[in-house]
C-alpha cells in the first residue's frame, strides 16, 4: 500500500471525526495497533535515512550539517555521493516522499484522539497518538535535512519534495480544522492559526456535499499515479490502514470509491462481528 491511500484515510478521518467520537470506535485496541505499526515504520524510516547519511556515526564521529544556513559538511557530501546512483536516488526519493506524506495522517490521528478523549473520557488514545506524532515530526525533520544535502543529486526532485511538504502541511491544517469541530485540537495542525480559520469555514459549510466531493476529487486525482509505486514499507502502511479503517464508522469509505480501502473496511467489519459472535457463544 502506498502513501496515497493513507492520505485518503486521513481525509476520511477528518470527515467522519464526529461519528468516530459518537460511536466510540477509537478503542484502545485500535489505538495500540496504530501506535505499534507506526512506530515500526518510523524505526524503518530512520534506518533507511541512516543508510543515506554519512556513515560517520558508526565510527563515533560527528558531522556539522545545518540545513538552515545551507552549510553541509564534507562527511555528508562524500556520503551523499556514495548514494548518487539513479537507483539509490529513486529509492531515497520514494522514502522521503513517504515520510513527508506520513505527517498528514499523524497530525489528524493525534487531533482526533485528543478530541475523542475530551468527549469520551481518559484512554490510551491520546498518549499513543502523541508518541507517534513526535516520532513522525522527528523523521520529517531528518528527511528535510537529508533532502537539503541531496538537492544537487535529486535536482528537480528536491524542489518537488519541498513543495510536497508544503502541500501536506496545508492539507493537514485543513483536515485538522475539521476535527476542531469536535474539540480544541488546533494545536495539532502545522499552522494552528490557519487551522482555526479553516475551522470557521467548515462550521459555516457543514451541509455542503459539493464542497466535500470537490476536495475528495482533488485528493484522489492528485496522487493517482502513486497507486502502483513501490514502497519498502507497504506492509506497515497496510497495518496502519487496517487500524484506521477499524476506527471509521460503517459506510464512511464508500464515498471515496477506493476498492482497496473498501475491502479493508469490510475485513475490519467482518472481524469485529466474528469476535462479537464468539463472545456471545462463549
Amino acid at each position: 500500500m502506498s502513501f496515497r491511500e493513507l492520505i485518503l484515510l486521513a481525509w476520511a478521518l477528518g470527515a467522519q471525526g464526529g461519528e468516530v467520537i459518537e460511536e466510540r470506535t477509537l478503542t484502545d485496541e485500535v489505538s495500540q495497533e496504530y501506535w505499534l505499526a507506526s512506530k515500526l515504520r518510523i524505526e524503518r524510516w530512520n534506518r533507511l535515512l541512516r543508510s543515506f547519511d554519512d556513515g560517520s556515526e558508526a565510527k563515533g564521529e560527528t558531522h556539522n550539517s545545518n540545513p538552515k544556513d545551507g552549510h553541509v559538511s564534507g562527511h555528508t557530501r562524500v556520503a551523499t555521493q556514495r548514494h548518487s546512483s539513479p537507483q539509490s536516488l529513486r529509492a531515497l526519493e520514494i522514502v522521503l516522499q513517504e515520510i513527508i506524506a506520513g505527517e498528514l495522517l499523524a497530525r489528524v490521528w493525534a487531533a482526533l484522539s485528543a478530541a475523542y478523549e475530551q468527549t469520551a473520557g481518559p484512554s490510551c488514545a491520546q498518549t499513543l497518538a502523541q508518541s507517534v506524532l513526535a516520532g513522525q515530526l522527528q523523521s520529517s525533520a531528518r528527511a528535510l535535512c537529508l533532502l537539503q544535502t541531496s538537492s544537487r543529486f535529486l535536482g528537480q526532485g528536491s524542489h518537488a519534495l519541498i513543495e510536497f511538504h508544503r502541500w501536506i502541511q496545508s492539507w493537514a491544517d485543513l483536515v485538522v480544522a475539521r476535527v476542531c469541530l469536535c474539540g480544541k485540537v488546533a494545536h495539532y495542525a502545522a499552522n494552528p492559526s490557519r487551522a482555526e480559520e479553516f475551522a470557521t469555514e467548515w462550521a459555516a459549510h457543514r451541509s455542503d456535499p459539493l464542497r466535500d466531493e470537490l476536495l475528495t476529487a482533488i485528493l484522489k486525482g492528485r496522487w493517482q499515479k502513486h497507486q502502483r509505486v513501490f514502497t519498502p514499507n507497504a506492509d506497515l502502511n497496510l497495518r496502519i490502514a487496517r487500524a484506521v479503517t477499524a476506527a471509521l464508522p460503517q459506510g464512511s469509505l464508500a464515498e471515496l470509491g477506493e476498492a482497496v480501502l473498501w475491502c479493508l473496511w469490510l475485513e475490519s467489519f467482518t472481524t469485529k462481528h466474528e469476535k462479537l459472535i464468539d463472545s456471545c457463544i462463549c
